[in-house]
């Protein structure tokens, strides 16, 4: 199905026309020639190939009429080491036989053409030889048309080197709508430059002409596509913490199975931390990543990743931040407006300033692929797919309550039901549930983010320092490094206990609650009655309450785990799905 040397998962082909065979002999494949088939052909004898090394296999039959395939690609191949000869002129429009001189000059010079492409405006042909005969075609064509360069009807005759003819093949493709247009928006996903396109009328070829150094990306690429017919998506991870960990390992787990039910294949080709970077675009075991990347002397400064990633010619390439980095979020614009897509567990691009966020948005546009961030709040659950439902649905949000963060609501459950509030931040930050500094969380600037993301699901504009915050704890207590901050902590575990104690008294809970409605947003501590849905939280759970013009006085709710990297890494592996299926 193609060059087994370039495309390390091609497969044996079983059966095959004798139109197909005879257009994989010309373009590439050196197991036949095409006069070879010929007496078989005239008496519609069967043709059996074999492997001398594996004669026991089943191998491949080539019969007059082949195994219909209703216009389906059987096979990618190529021919390396060509030239495209270009002629250029505004004289040569309806003057006819130009075409005819050409093929007569270089005939007469013993120069074979492999491949030829006029323009419909007749302004240019393009002619495919050999890269060994360029030169000579080139003096051929030109002492051809000497008078028409003369007089400028021709302006120039010249060659490009480096070429390679890259070929789909399969029985009646000319029937089958939209395989073109699949083939060319695959190649210009991956950003290789089409110079040249031919499809012949046997109906079993279209073929394109490409920079040789494009060729093992673009086989790739339209290998995975057509003759594997599978949705192949490049992986590159941000992060080896918790997050990023448990969702490599989830890769591990489903990738064999997305192959072969979903016909997907995801293919990590990279995973980079602060200190490091590998990278392997034929693939990388997820599983032997993290220890990858630890043996790893390659840089990971944003610059020269940011630079690997625009450059390279992957097909479907999937960005994926697990970190809390400002220096990979800050990345999210060039990538997104090559065509790159973005999944993201990284709160700090959606919840920048308005511009900072509207120049996302339009990078997004330009680019035409997702940007997917449903773990920026809620963990996995499905919260602003939810919104975004509710909008296109004409639905009006009217107001949001929400127990937005996992660490705050374990925190307070934890205290809550007696235990001391440094043992359970302590307990908390064991067990991953808080950002890196977990002061990040008490000062309710993950509160904050995630209430911006939400009224910009909604459709609101708004800035972060709109959102009206009730402080947790004294600001002196944020001073100094994490160490001295943990060290002051549970001299506030009486005052936390006894307000505790009295909110159990009377019947409540205490939460840090965030409200979206229209007074703005803000969050602050609330005591809630027991048996609402906000008081009847556990662990780690989020909820999230949406009134709105079809559920007021009975809100549509949202619950369940809001923090954890197994959770987590859950719900960005959701995303990576709903990218590889549906970036064009």
């Amino acid at each position: 199905s193609a060059d087994p040397r370039i495309v390390k998962d091609a497969f044996t082909i079983d059966a095959l026309s004798y139109a197909e065979a005879g257009e994989l002999a010309y373009f590439g494949a050196k197991v036949l020639h095409p006069r070879t088939m010929r007496p078989l052909l005239a008496h519609s004898i069967p043709l059996h190939i074999k492997s001398s090394f594996n004669p026991g296999a089943a191998g491949t039959v080539i019969t007059p009429e082949g195994k219909p395939s209703g216009g389906r690609v059987k096979a990618i191949t190529s021919v390396h080491g060509v030239a495209v000869v270009m002629i250029e002129g505004t004289g040569m429009a309806g003057v006819p036989g130009v075409s005819a001189r050409a093929f007569s000059a270089l005939a007469g010079d013993g120069i074979n053409v492999l491949m030829i492409s006029q323009a419909s405006s007749e302004q240019s042909i393009c002619i495919v030889v050999m890269a060994a005969r360029a030169e000579a075609a080139v003096h051929s064509l030109i002492g051809a048309f000497d008078v028409e360069l003369t007089r400028q009807d021709i302006s120039r005759i010249y060659s490009i080197r480096d070429c390679a003819i890259l070929s789909a093949v399969g029985d009646r493709m000319r029937h089958k709508p939209g395989l073109a247009g699949r083939m060319f928006s695959a190649l210009g996903r991956c950003n290789v430059n089409v110079l040249a396109i031919a499809q012949g009328a046997s109906e079993s070829n279209i073929s394109t002409v490409i920079e040789e150094a494009d060729l093992r990306p673009a086989l790739t690429t339209l290998h995975a596509a057509f003759a594997r017919s599978q949705r192949r998506a490049h992986l590159f991870v941000f992060g080896a913490g918790g997050v990023a960990s448990a969702l490599l390992q989830l890769l591990a787990r489903q990738q064999a199975w997305l192959q072969a039910e979903q016909q997907i294949d995801l293919s990590l080709v990279g995973v980079a931390n602060s200190r490091s970077m590998i990278w392997n675009e034929e693939g990388i075991d997820p599983q032997r990543a993290v220890d990858g990347l630890k043996k790893s002397s390659e840089s990971s400064s944003a610059t020269s990743i940011l630079e690997r990633l625009l450059s390279s010619k992957l097909d479907r390439l999937i960005v994926v931040d697990a970190t809390a980095s400002p220096e990979v979020s800050g990345m999210y614009g060039a990538l997104l407006g090559r065509g790159i897509a973005v999944v993201t567990a990284n709160k700090k691009a959606s919840s920048a300033s308005q511009v900072e966020f509207d120049a996302l948005r339009e990078a997004q546009r330009e680019g035409r692929v997702p940007y997917l961030s449903e773990t920026t709040v809620g963990a996995a659950l499905p919260v602003l797919v939810t919104i975004r439902d509710l909008v296109d649905s004409g639905d009006q949000i009217i107001r949001i309550r929400a127990i937005l963060s996992g660490t705050l609501s374990f925190v307070f459950n934890e205290v809550s039901d007696g235990r001391a509030f440094s043992q359970a931040l302590m307990d908390a930050m064991s067990r991953g549930f808080t950002e890196p500094d977990p002061r990040e969380d008490l000062r309710g600037a993950d509160v904050r983010r995630k209430l911006v993301i939400l009224a910009r699901e909604m459709g609101l504009r708004i800035e972060p320092d709109e959102v009206v915050l009730e402080p947790i704890l004294d600001d002196s207590l944020h001073d100094g490094d994490i160490d001295s901050f943990l060290a002051r902590i549970p001299g506030i575990d009486a005052a936390w206990s006894e307000r505790a104690r009295q909110a159990g008294e009377e019947g409540f809970r205490i939460q840090y609650v965030g409200e979206i409605g229209p007074d703005g947003a803000r969050a602050s501590i609330e005591h809630v009655d027991r048996s609402s849905p906000l008081g009847s939280l556990a662990g780690t759970d989020n909820l999230f309450e949406f009134e709105t013009r079809r559920h007021e006085g009975n809100p549509l709710i949202v619950r369940g785990p809001g923090a954890g990297p197994e959770t987590t890494a859950g719900g960005v592996f959701a995303d990576i799905m709903v990218a590889a299926r549906t970036i064009n």
